[in-house]
């Protein structure tokens, strides 16, 4: 029988502290493009903006967008499971890992296939790995208390533990065009839950845009490319209750025939624009 403080807890606190950010995302499917959107906040003024993004290109016709911590207490995992209370865990460096895992996954795919891989099968083998890690977690855990006869774990064995492998902090959207599907929209934790959506939502107020979208999923099909822009954009302006700046999100599409992209901050003002002209009317 395996004890929850092994097995259950590392993945719960994963997708806690993924989600636990403040920020918010969400992802649309049109009829033949899909769309994602986040807030992006920078944490010191001192910080050049441009560095802070969680929109990352994968391939030509895929893109993720990644929701994490800004900082990481990874000695405080160990004892935060041991003693079942609840650690800090994820950070930047948890969202590099697992985007350059993607990449990796991604070429090795194309190289061996000699075409580029579906978003399906890429959010499928993310999942896989994902899932692996919570075992990895499990057994290294289980071996601690194995060989400490005291709730503290030996500084190597905690060792060991921070270097290897866990469950990686950071909640993925994936969004890509294939030939075969179309338009695409998955989300992958880091429990290894996949699943497809026609519209998803992740992080502080995903409650609220989930309920937004959910009235919204009979339009979904109809959406060309700036019409998913576009409800992606106003579903973040419901759950925060405001207007916002071109500078304060981030916003990303793909669509059937074009590569995936960043939009800029005119195209995102333009967009802005559209939707508080339509509002008045």
């Amino acid at each position: 029988m395996t004890s929850p403080v092994f097995f259950v807890f590392p993945s719960e606190y994963a997708v806690k502290a993924a989600t636990s950010t403040g920020n918010t995302a969400v992802a649309v499917r049109g009829a033949s493009s899909a769309a994602f959107i986040t807030q992006k906040k920078v944490q010191d003024r001192l910080v050049d903006p441009t560095s802070m993004t969680s929109v990352y290109r994968i391939t030509d016709s895929i893109g993720v967008l990644c929701l994490g911590l800004l900082r990481t207490f990874l000695s405080h995992l160990v004892s935060g499971l041991l003693r079942r209370t609840s650690p800090p865990l994820a950070s930047t460096a948890d969202i590099r890992a697992q985007v350059e895992r993607i990449r990796y996954e991604a070429n090795e795919f194309k190289y061996e296939n000699g075409y580029a891989i579906p978003v399906h099968v890429l959010s499928q083998r993310i999942a896989d790995i994902c899932q692996v890690y919570t075992q990895e977690v499990h057994v290294l855990l289980q071996e601690a208390r194995t060989f400490s006869h005291s709730r503290v774990v030996h500084s190597s064995l905690l060792f060991n533990f921070q270097a290897s492998s866990r469950a990686l902090a950071c909640v993925m959207l994936l969004i890509g065009v294939d030939d075969e599907k179309g338009a695409q929209v998955f989300k992958v934790d880091p429990a290894g839950h996949y699943l497809p959506y026609k519209a998803v939502a992740t992080g502080k107020a995903e409650p609220e845009a989930m309920n937004f979208l959910e009235k919204r999923v009979a339009d979904l099909g109809t959406l060309d490319e700036n019409g998913t822009i576009e409800l992606a954009i106003s579903a973040m302006q419901y759950v925060l209750s405001t207007d916002f700046k071109s500078t304060e999100i981030e916003v990303a599409v793909v669509s059937a025939g074009s590569k995936f992209r960043v939009l800029t901050e005119e195209q995102i003002e333009e967009r802005l624009n559209s939707i508080s002209d339509k509002s008045d009317t």
